[in-house]
């Protein structure tokens, strides 16, 4: 079913929209406040800036971000698609809740452990976060400085805005967040990053991308096929923009 309009996204709703701002999608509980994004068929949250997911019918317009329904973060500038756990920066909210969100900007998605403070958010952590800006996600090292987000890493943190997730080489320059990718960045903007992992980059969020990234505001996710304009972010896509 498509997207009607841009405030008010429901799709595969199996309960009614609980309030103006909370849409519903193939949600199996209540949305539990405005600011609790919950996603993963247990409960997503999908607010004003929530974009939806698992959408049988193409976007119609230019907010309406579409995101797997495996456990996508859909808020404005941080979007998840099918994200096995990586927490991604202080606007990204996570999704695939064991339990109930704790605080308002303190979202959980699969956490082993309570939320520790405000900014940290946890996501398949098997221990606490180390400092306020250090996003543990499945980690198995500790956090080396405090913008180093460290996601299944395999190595240590390059540098300083490097963020590296299940990387299999190094990172090639500052702005090139590497995810399970099994090619080089291709330009500053553009940033891959496999479906098992997060969406890393600043606004251009490549995730098991089968083709190189045709332009700086083209948001690939699981893409089937290319991005034909600037602002339609595809995810999951069996059809084009």
């Amino acid at each position: 079913m498509p997207v009607l309009q841009k405030e008010a996204y429901l799709c595969d709703v199996k309960g009614p929209v609980l309030q103006k701002e909370a849409y519903l999608c193939d949600v199996k509980g209540p949305v539990l406040q405005k600011e609790a994004y919950l996603c993963d068929v247990k409960g997503p949250v999908l607010q004003k800036e929530a974009y939806l997911c698992d959408v049988k019918g193409p976007v119609l317009q230019k907010e309406a971000y579409l995101c797997d329904v495996k456990g996508p973060v859909l808020q404005k500038e941080a979007y998840l698609c099918d994200v096995k756990g990586p927490v991604l920066q202080k606007e990204a909210y996570l999704c695939d809740v064991k339990g109930p969100v704790l605080q308002k900007e303190a979202y959980l998605c699969d956490v082993k452990g309570p939320v520790l403070q405000k900014e940290a958010y946890l996501c398949d952590v098997k221990w606490p976060v180390l400092q306020k800006e250090a996003y543990l996600c499945d980690v198995k090292g500790p956090v080396l400085q405090k913008e180093a987000y460290l996601c299944d890493v395999k190595g240590p943190v390059l540098q300083k805005e490097a963020y590296l997730c299940d990387v299999k080489g190094p990172v090639l320059q500052k702005e090139a967040y590497l995810c399970d990718v099994k090619w080089p960045v291709l330009q500053k903007e553009a940033y891959l990053c496999d479906v098992k992992g997060p969406v890393l980059q600043k606004e251009a969020y490549l995730c098991d991308v089968k083709w190189p990234v045709l332009q700086k505001e083209a948001y690939l996710c699981d893409v089937k096929g290319p991005v034909l304009q600037k602002e339609a972010y595809l995810c999951d896509v069996k059809w084009p923009v």
